[in-house]
């Protein structure tokens, strides 16, 4: 049976969209005959986690946690510091944010992360040799992973997959807030180095992968490939004839950032107020996630408390709930040039409660996959009247009998389907004689975590 290190930051008890990415696979390369092995940082710091969710493995995949430093995420848990949020969000224009953006600039080489590198890359070692490793992969961000990867390909003479869930500097306004061309002209060539060793490469989008191949010109096509998020068909057991909303629900799960604000949304519901005050209680939009300050004050400006409704931060669990139980589901893909390549990971859990979308954003990557799949609707932020008569249309449809919808192609998006094309991936970096991989089979859960010896 063949064996792979994945290397990662985010997994559980961490919550989030990348800990979700790597949980399903190593859950799912169990049914392919896959051995995983997980090498994560023991103390990490996490704005939600999953205790609560009781999640279970399998004895043959085993969690390696080691020691690291972390000072960025220290100050940050002991300040009750939330992401993009407070005062030391990069966007703020105050002393404690531009301290903290000379400290990323010139400490944070790639990211605030570094400090695992030297205890994973020896771990990382050990574990290998010990457990006949055959296959590295790593998941960034952080990119540290794909340098811990890099490292232990380089001294082992391994293969290695890299999964990039976002470009190496799809964000620099977080580790290059200053926009100095030193360390613009360091990101890119750290990710060109480090890039450049690896054996195959996956993105999320056809956007990211197109942009990736241009960017390492001497990889081959093959080596690049598209793996998008998707869902694990386990989380959906709801009964769709349940309770029905008594008022037209439009949920977004998510946080916000000043690069994905509820601005459009709102300019559309005052236009809808304002045309059709009829409508003004039959509809109720729900925010799961962290929401700024800046947000919530931009809604009471509005005077549109009655219409949203912040639930806050949820669990995996929770979310999924609440989407299941909305009748539409909103996507806010922001402003920033990057947001043209990505596709929020939330959309593929939208997909598989079968509710309509209705995305907002610049057109890209995401706006093409709504296209194709008949998803629902994609708005340019600019296009308020359009957003209105979208929202105008749901509530005489909802008000005379129900949003009929359904996805009959969402199953390409099933965990398995896309752990199979994983698994193809990692197959072309095995020697011959260990491709032999087995057909899924019933796998039996347990949990084993070994801890490094510096504990």
């Amino acid at each position: 049976m063949p064996k792979v290190l994945m290397i990662t930051y985010y997994f559980p008890p961490v919550a989030g969209v990348g800990a979700q990415r790597s949980l399903r696979f190593a859950r799912s390369l169990l049914h392919f005959g896959w051995e995983p092995h997980v090498l994560t940082p023991r103390n990490r710091y996490y704005v939600l986690s999953t205790k609560e969710q009781g999640f279970d493995f399998g004895n043959s995949l085993t969690i390696h946690e080691t020691s690291a430093i972390f000072p960025v995420q220290f100050l940050q848990k002991k300040l009750d510091h939330k992401p993009n949020t407070g005062l030391f969000s990069p966007q703020k224009n105050n002393f404690f944010s531009a301290i903290r953006n000379l400290l990323f600039s010139l400490l944070c080489k790639p990211d605030e992360y570094r400090g695992w590198i030297p205890f994973a890359v020896r771990e990382g070692r050990k574990i290998i040799r010990r457990h006949d490793i055959d296959l590295i992969y790593s998941s960034g961000p952080p990119n540290s992973c794909h340098i811990i990867a890099q490292q232990l390909r380089e001294s082992l003479k391994i293969p290695w997959v890299a999964d990039l869930r976002d470009l190496w500097n799809m964000f620099p306004h977080s580790y290059n807030p200053f926009n100095w061309r030193w360390r613009r002209n360091y990101d890119e060539r750290i990710e060109q180095t480090i890039l450049s060793h690896a054996d195959q490469i996956i993105t999320t989008s056809e956007e990211m992968r197109l942009e990736l191949m241009e960017i390492l010109p001497e990889f081959s096509k093959p080596a690049f490939h598209k793996i998008t998020n998707g869902y694990d068909s386990s989380d959906f057991t709801f009964n769709k004839n349940g309770e029905k909303n008594k008022i037209l629900t439009i949920s977004h799960v998510g946080n916000l950032f000043p690069w994905r604000s509820l601005q459009p949304l709102l300019k559309a519901l005052l236009v809808l107020y304002e045309q059709q005050p009829q409508y003004r209680n039959r509809l109720l939009i729900k925010l799961a996630g962290l929401i700024p300050q800046v947000e919530i004050e931009l809604i009471k400006h509005h005077d549109l408390q009655d219409s949203i409704r912040i639930v806050g931060n949820y669990s995996h669990e929770k979310a999924l709930s609440l989407i299941q139980h909305s009748s539409v589901l909103l996507l806010l893909t922001g402003t920033l040039k990057q947001a043209r390549q990505m596709i929020p990971a939330k959309i593929f859990e939208y997909v598989a409660a079968e509710k309509p979308i209705i995305s907002i954003g610049p057109a890209g990557a995401c706006s093409r996959l709504i296209a194709a799949e008949k998803l629902g609707w994609h708005f340019e932020p600019d296009k308020t009247n359009d957003i209105t008569m979208r929202l105008i249309q749901l509530l005489k449809d909802f008000e005379s009998g129900g949003i009929c919808f359904t996805n009959t192609q969402k199953f390409k998006f099933e965990q398995i389907n896309l752990t199979k094309k994983l698994v193809a991936i990692f197959g072309k970096c095995l020697d011959p004689r260990r491709q032999a991989i087995s057909l899924p089979t019933p796998v039996t859960y347990g949990y084993q975590n070994k801890n490094d010896s510096t504990r």
